[in-house]
């Protein structure tokens, strides 16, 4: 089982920088897998983007990207759906 860390939950993301909300969906990815796992598949390679919508009530847009070709495709069928859920801790259901 993963162990849980202090990742900051949507409401707190007003207040966080694009790079700061990014490290964050990272972390609640980290802590969606666990840290082997995640370690294993995501490592360093990992990129998040995260840009506020210029609607400031709007959620930003998240951006995950990683490997090219095969391994792309296979880690986004494989994992979808927890970094969907990773995003949406960190920056709502909407992002």
């Amino acid at each position: 089982m993963a162990r849980r860390r202090n990742v900051p939950a949507a409401s707190h993301v007003i207040g966080l920088s694009g790079v700061e909300t990014a490290r964050a969906v990272r972390e609640a990815l980290r802590d969606q897998i666990g840290a082997d796992r995640y370690a294993v598949w995501f490592g360093e390679g990992l990129q998040v983007t995260v840009v506020p919508s210029a609607d400031s009530a709007a959620a930003p847009v998240v951006t995950v990207a990683i490997g090219s070709g095969f391994s792309h495709d296979w880690l986004r069928k494989t994992f979808s759906a927890e970094v969907e859920a990773a995003v949406a801790v960190i920056c709502g259901s909407h992002a």
